[in-house]
């Protein structure tokens, strides 16, 4: 889960190392908590996600960068079920 609005761009999911999907993060209505990525595994064990700023949003109207260079990736929780 994370928080989706004009200010955030793409992050670059990676699970146990392995690249497995770019997520947009940007919204002209902000939204927290919102379910952005979801993994099953086959069977328990330990695993590992890693969450990067990538590609920041460009606006196709005015073809400008809207998103805010400087801010991070704001993760909001994560879900785990068994």
């Amino acid at each position: 889960m994370a928080t989706k609005s004009l200010a955030y761009g793409k992050v670059q999911v990676r699970v146990d190392g392995v690249s497995s999907t770019v997520v947009d993060l940007y919204s002209g209505t902000p939204q927290t908590r919102a379910p952005v990525f979801q993994k099953r595994w086959s069977s328990p064990g330990n695993h590992t996600i890693e969450v990067t700023k990538t590609v920041d949003y460009i606006n196709p109207k005015t073809g400008y960068m809207t998103c805010d260079p400087l801010k991070g990736v704001n993760v909001d929780a994560f879900t785990v079920l068994q």
